[in-house]
């Protein structure tokens, strides 16, 4: 059974996938997070 996750894509690839997404309404400041720290390196 699949639950949510999150891709992200760059350039038509997957770069990162953040699985499983739990609570649901957090997932955003993950993301944000892992692409501020990846912009910093």
């Amino acid at each position: 059974m699949l639950k949510r996750l999150t891709m992200v894509v760059e350039d038509g690839e997957i770069i990162h996938v953040i699985y499983p997404v739990f609570p649901p309404d957090e997932n955003a400041i993950d993301v944000i997070h892992w692409l501020r720290v990846q912009s910093d390196s």
